[in-house]
């Protein structure tokens, strides 16, 4: 959670929200997969032998805690992680190809957009999967990779509804004159599900 936020995030039944380093938190499935002391070692090891680095690459970089926590401990490095499992692989050229999505993968659309604002007491520090912005609209995306994915809009995570209407409060302040739209997409399947701004109204 960044400084100054004043509440915590909803987190779901299923889910943890772990400390990590600094104030670096990550969510986590309770029986799924969870970063380990291993992490931690290899963190501090890696980022003890080149304390001075700039640029990071980390090949096999799972959920990503290692990457996480090297770059609290080398602050202002540049860091690329890279987790290319065959499902991940096929998942992503499903999404590319589905017809569905296609408007959020053209010519002007951008991928992983940092957004940082305040809406009202609460801090918000994200980052935007893919933004596209077609006349007056402004079409934002979060990847989602549950298994399995929700069958409908009611059965979304109250926390990842909270994420978007804050990053679609923080748009609107930036894009005054224009619509925003808030979609998850499924990569199971792929799916693409827009949100209603009725869930969205209150961040």
């Amino acid at each position: 959670m960044p400084p100054g936020a004043r509440s915590a995030p909803d987190v779901p039944p299923d889910e943890s929200l772990d400390a990590i380093s600094g104030h670096f938190r990550i969510f986590q499935l309770r029986k799924g997969h969870r970063f380990s002391t291993d992490d931690v070692l290899t963190a501090w090891y890696g980022t003890s032998w080149a304390a001075s680095a700039r640029s990071v690459l980390e090949l096999g970089s799972g959920i990503g805690s290692v990457g996480m926590i090297a770059a609290w401990r080398l602050s202002g490095a540049r860091f690329v992680t890279i987790e290319a499992q065959e499902e991940s692989v096929r998942e992503t050229l499903a999404v590319l190809a589905a017809p569905e999505s296609s408007f959020l993968f053209g010519p002007g659309s951008r991928a992983e957009v940092p957004l940082v604002g305040r809406i009202d007491d609460q801090v918000v520090s994200g980052q935007i999967d893919r933004l596209a912005i077609a006349g007056d609209v402004v079409n934002i995306v979060d990847f989602k990779s549950n298994r399995p994915a929700p069958a409908t809009v009611n059965d979304v995570p109250a926390v990842y509804l909270r994420q978007m209407a804050l990053y679609r409060a923080a748009l609107a302040r930036i894009y005054p004159a224009k619509r925003i739209e808030c979609y998850l997409l499924w990569t199971e399947g792929p799916r693409l599900m827009p949100l209603p701004s009725a869930l969205l109204s209150s961040p």
